[in-house]
């Protein structure tokens, strides 16, 4: 009976792998975020990013991300501290967008002031 449990439990186990491989093929790649520029702040210890995330027919938006110069280099991979989300804004709203830095401690976007933390 043992044989028996251990079977049925790989074979659901390998029904579940299956789905969501499958799930992840299909609709894994329906949202695509592109860079369209970064700025440094004044001292260079900061960077803006201006994303046009695009999510197909489910719409999108243009996101404005702080981010810190300070990595850890891994031998595979970099480890990076997570962005500070300044602005979200409406898709395609990127060709428009005014944004330059004030200071380190202050982002301009489209004549709104946002403090960096």
């Amino acid at each position: 009976t043992s044989k028996i449990a251990a079977s049925v439990f790989c074979a659901l186990m390998t029904a579940f792998i299956l789905f969501f491989a499958f799930i992840m093929l299909t609709f894994g790649n329906i949202g695509q975020n592109t860079v369209i520029k970064s700025i440094d702040s004044p001292s260079g210890n900061l960077y803006v990013q201006v994303v046009d995330s695009d999510q197909g027919a489910l719409g999108g938006g243009t996101i404005v991300d702080v981010y810190e110069k300070r990595e850890i280099d891994v031998v595979v991979f970099k480890l990076k501290d997570k962005p500070q989300r300044i602005y979200v804004g409406e898709w395609g709203e990127f060709d428009n967008i005014k944004i330059h830095w004030k200071d380190d401690n202050y982002l301009v976007v489209n004549s709104v002031e946002y403090e960096i933390k």
